[in-house]
């Protein structure tokens, strides 16, 4: 992979449901699950996610560790947003897809954890 992809994640304990150019994805919320998948990342991915108690805090920083772009995002603020887009349903994809949503088209509004974006 040669250029960064645009990722939404919604947060739970146990799983990261994830929406991304390649598809759907759900991954266990571990340390090993995360390392691996965020490898086959392009360096300087945009990655957003719900701050979502402390279960989001492991991928935002391995993320950030590992050179990507990091967006922790208010949960209300994402609901907001989904609502203002029509999206009555709230499932993890459906949330996952908003993220990503967002982040395509605000990332350069919105401050990020680290400062590479």
């Amino acid at each position: 992979m040669t250029s960064e992809m645009l990722i939404g994640i919604d947060v739970a304990k146990d799983e990261l449901v994830i929406d991304s150019e390649q598809g759907l994805l759900t991954l266990a919320n571990t340390a090993e699950a995360i390392d691996a998948w965020l490898k086959t990342l392009p360096t300087g991915s945009y990655i957003g996610l719900e701050a979502t108690s402390d279960y989001h805090q492991l991928m935002a920083e391995q993320a950030v560790l590992m050179g990507m772009v990091v967006y922790v995002l208010n949960p209300r603020d994402m609901r907001h947003y989904a609502l203002g887009l029509g999206r009555r349903g709230k499932t993890d994809r459906v949330d996952a897809q908003m993220i990503r949503r967002f982040i395509t088209a605000d990332a350069q509004k919105i401050a990020c954890l680290n400062n590479a974006a």
